[in-house]
Parts: C-alpha cells; sequence; structure tokens
C-alpha cells in the first residue's frame, strides 16, 4: 500500500492528478490480497470501501471540490486497512491538510482558491499509522 501511496503522491503533486491505472493497479491488488491473503473481516473491509465511496459521493455534489481520484483512493485504501483504519487515515490526512492549507494561507503562500494535493497527506498519515 505503501508503494502505491508513494506513487500516488508522486503525480499528485506533479499533474495534480492521479492516474486512473495506478488506482485500477490498487485496487486489484487490495482485492487479490483480501480474497488469497485475508486480514479483515468482509464487514471491515465493505466499511473500508464505504469510506471511499462516501468520499466519492462527496465530491459528485461538490462538483469536483474534492477529487473523485480521491474517492477511488480511499476505495483502495479500504480494501488494504478496513473501516475504522481507513476513516481514520482519511482524519488525518484531512488535519495535515488543513493543517499546511492554514499555514499556507498565513504565510500568503497561496489564496483560497488553490488547490492542493491531497494524496501526499494520504501517504504522511499512513507512514503516521504503520510507525504508531
Amino acid at each position: 500500500m505503501g508503494l502505491f501511496l508513494l506513487l500516488g503522491t508522486i503525480w499528485d503533486i506533479k499533474k495534480k492528478k492521479i492516474p486512473i491505472v495506478l488506482l485500477a493497479c490498487f485496487i486489484v491488488t487490495g482485492l487479490l490480497i483480501n480474497i488469497f491473503w485475508p486480514k479483515h473481516s468482509a464487514p471491515d473491509i465493505v466499511l473500508g470501501v464505504f469510506v471511499g465511496c462516501v468520499l466519492y459521493a462527496v465530491s459528485y455534489v461538490t462538483s469536483g471540490q474534492i477529487g473523485e481520484g480521491d474517492g477511488l483512493l480511499f476505495v483502495a485504501t479500504g480494501l488494504f486497512v478496513g473501516g475504522i483504519s481507513n476513516f481514520a487515515l482519511l482524519l488525518w490526512a484531512s488535519v495535515l491538510c488543513a493543517m499546511t492549507a492554514g499555514i499556507m494561507l498565513i504565510a500568503k503562500k497561496a489564496e483560497k482558491k488553490d488547490t492542493i494535493p491531497f494524496v501526499p497527506f494520504v501517504f504522511l498519515a499512513y507512514i503516521g499509522q504503520v510507525v504508531l
């Protein structure tokens, strides 16, 4: 999962977009791992995927204020870490992103209309979950 998030981080920083091929590989890998080496219960995996589906729906409702790729990314991470951990991942990534955005606004390095790539914060939050 860390490798996929690292690759997604690089793409998100460079292009402000996550390639659908990377997301598809990420999801397929998560499905295969759960079929052959299940680590979480089926309800936990469904809950993890649900977190991503809700984020994807929020993207649709907000007309893309949150990227669709971010929703699909959390569908994939839900396959790897399950429900509660995926929700925690989303929460910590959001907190890190909000803190960074706030600092950038205060320092006049960004404006309200600017966008910030989100996957780097997901990667950092994941590293935090693994280490702690």
